[in-house]
């Protein structure tokens, strides 16, 4: 399955404006400068957010990161439009060190299990300038946000691990089961991609306190969406702003 069709292109009406929604707020949290500035999207995905990008700003030079080798042609069928204002690369040694004023990291961290966690955030804080910002989305998996997926996903796949209602009820009362399924996410790729497939089990508190312990980045946040002033009791997603400590 296509990464669009999981996302942006999902049956579900519902899902596809969350996840086009997830866009617009990211750009509204970044607040792009004009003018030519070099924008990273570390995990692209289908490279979609470079739409969004190129029509706040048409200067930008974006550069998309995608390792998974499965999504490399769509990827670049989907910007393809946008010629040499986009380049997509799928290895990490392709990122320039100290390269790039704004980052964007949407709904990547979620799926790393620790190690691999640390290693992308010494990435992200070599490929930064030291002026850069780092925004990182991430789902809500708690509390009353648990509620609402949990049904969605009770009601596709009841066995699965994500629906089923025990582990359900522990992300509801905020504690999230730890045991989450690990696998290798393409298979394909050059190097492995150790990756958890449930966003169920994911704790944006666990997620901070990483951040925090590994002395990279100053952490400003978390801040909500759609309506921050619900906070972590019932809004869909999370985001954090990083700068830079050294």
């Amino acid at each position: 399955m296509s990464y669009e069709a999981m996302t942006v292109g999902d049956p579900n009406p519902v899902k596809r404006y969350l996840h086009r929604r997830r866009y617009v707020h990211a750009l509204q949290k970044m607040d792009l400068p004009e003018g030519e500035i070099d924008v990273l999207d570390f995990g692209a995905g289908s490279g979609e957010l470079a739409h969004y990008l190129l029509d706040k700003n048409p200067s930008a030079r974006v550069t998309l990161l995608e390792p998974a080798h499965k999504y490399g042609e769509e990827i670049r069928n989907n910007v393809a439009r946008h010629g040499s204002s986009v380049r997509v690369v799928d290895r990490f040694e392709d990122i320039e060190d100290r390269s790039f004023s704004h980052i964007f990291c949407l709904s990547v961290f979620e799926h790393l299990p620790e190690q691999e966690l640390k290693e992308a955030l010494e990435r992200l804080h070599h490929a930064s300038l030291p002026e850069a910002t780092t925004l990182v989305e991430v789902p809500n998996e708690i509390f009353g946000a648990a509620v609402i997926k949990g049904i969605f996903r009770h009601s596709r796949r009841p066995t699965a691990f994500d629906g089923r209602v025990g582990n359900i009820t522990q992300a509801v009362v905020g504690s999230p089961p730890a045991n989450r399924p690990r696998s290798n996410f393409d298979p394909g790729s050059e190097i492995e991609l150790p990756w958890h497939g449930s966003h169920l089990g994911f704790d944006h508190r666990e997620l901070e306190r990483t951040i925090v312990a590994t002395n990279l980045f100053k952490v400003e946040g978390p801040k909500f969406a759609p309506i921050n002033a619900l906070g972590a009791l019932a809004s869909l997603d999370v985001y954090y702003s990083l700068s830079r400590n050294t």
